[in-house]
């Protein structure tokens, strides 16, 4: 398996890199790994894309002497300081290469192939500074979802995306719980509805089009998300 490295971030206390995956030239997918160097945050987002793709891979091509191989972009990733203008270069380098390599990979991109999006979560959940408990602890809250590993519909996945993309890092796990309830998510519908100068009979038409229940106590903490998120697009 051949692997190429990307530079997504940097600062002081940590690294993101993406890494893409390629077998005969066709590539399997892609992963994001945080690490305090290069080398550790590569080794991570490695060892993610292994255990997404075992069935691509024949052992000897997963470890080789207990090491993975790193195919690196540039000679900048060869060290674990990194300057500004070698980050510039980098990102230079890589933004047409990460677009020519997503346009080919969505053309060979099986439908069930989730690759994509679960590093996108991989991503965010980096960015809010998450660890895997609180993770899986906010996906249980959202999607009644234990684990990634659960889900069944890649919308799912996505609607979770667009949630985690909407919280500020330094919106504490305790807030979050207590807004994203359905009992919270209903009054600000209601407050959403006052904007519009909606009479209950068009408010609950509205529900029945968009998600064919008549009553807001019928769906799950998601669709009052989206159902305020549509009464936020009406009302602005």
């Amino acid at each position: 398996m051949r692997i190429d490295s990307e530079l997504c971030h940097v600062d002081s206390n940590k690294i993101i890199v993406r890494i893409t995956g390629y077998k005969n030239n066709e590539c399997i997918g892609s992963s994001l790994g945080e690490g305090r160097s290069i080398r550790e945050a590569e080794k991570s987002a490695i060892d993610e894309l292994i255990k997404r793709n075992q069935e691509h891979l024949i052992p000897n091509e997963q470890i080789q002497s207990g090491q993975h191989t790193f195919i690196e972009k540039s000679a900048h990733l060869k060290g674990d300081k990194i300057s500004n203008e070698s980050k510039k270069s980098i990102n230079e380098q890589t933004t047409h290469k990460q677009t020519e390599e997503k346009l080919k990979y969505e053309k060979i991109k099986p439908k069930s192939d989730w690759t994509e999006e679960l590093a996108e979560i991989d991503y965010e959940i980096a960015r809010l500074g998450w660890s895997r408990e609180q993770e899986n602890e906010f996906l249980e809250k959202i999607l009644e979802f234990p684990k990634k590993n659960r889900i069944s519909d890649i919308n799912q996945i996505k609607d979770f995306i667009n949630v985690l993309k909407s919280i500020k890092p330094e919106q504490s796990m305790n807030k979050l719980k207590e807004y994203f309830t359905k009992e919270t998510l209903i009054r600000l519908s209601d407050k959403r509805i006052t904007e519009l100068n909606w009479s209950t009979e068009k408010a609950r038409d509205y529900l029945n089009k968009s998600f064919n229940v008549s009553s807001r106590n019928n769906l799950t903490i998601i669709d009052l998300i989206k159902f305020n998120e549509l009464l936020n697009k009406d009302i602005f």
